[in-house]
């Protein structure tokens, strides 16, 4: 038992070492970044003029952020569709019908078993027309 804990101790201060390590890496990345980008506009300031240099940068980061919006985009749309399509295969899963069979079979009375037939439809239904609303969007 406690060498268990000590193990989790040690894997705990591991990944928390990892994780200062990590977080100043990328700081020292961005401010290099940033000192990159301060030595870009100040050749284009001295090769051009100060207004050219701005407007080159400034496009720059607009096309920059107009790609990866677009990426950010095309990656949620596969990742929703990658969802839509394990809904749809969880819902016709043989597992999942045997087990609404079962839970139908353990409540004896009709009522209770055409509440819950009415419940599965309305909810197959609505995953329906929602996943039919997302298309349109």
């Amino acid at each position: 038992m406690l060498d268990i804990i000590g193990d989790l101790k040690t894997s705990v201060a591991s990944t928390v070492r990892a994780a200062v390590w990590g977080i100043a890496a990328a700081i020292c990345g961005v401010v290099g970044i940033l000192f990159l980008l301060i030595a870009a506009f100040l050749w284009l300031a001295a090769r051009y003029d100060p207004l050219t240099a701005c407007l080159v940068m400034g496009g720059a980061f607009v096309i920059v952020a107009i790609a990866t919006g677009v990426a950010f985009a095309l990656i949620r749309r596969q990742a929703d569709l990658r969802a839509r399509q394990r809904r749809a295969r969880a819902a016709l899963d043989p597992a999942v019908l045997a087990g609404a069979l079962q839970v139908a079979r353990l409540m004896s009375s009709r009522t209770s078993t055409l509440l819950l037939v009415v419940a599965a439809a309305s909810g197959f239904l609505l995953s329906v027309m929602r996943s039919s609303a997302m298309d349109e969007a």
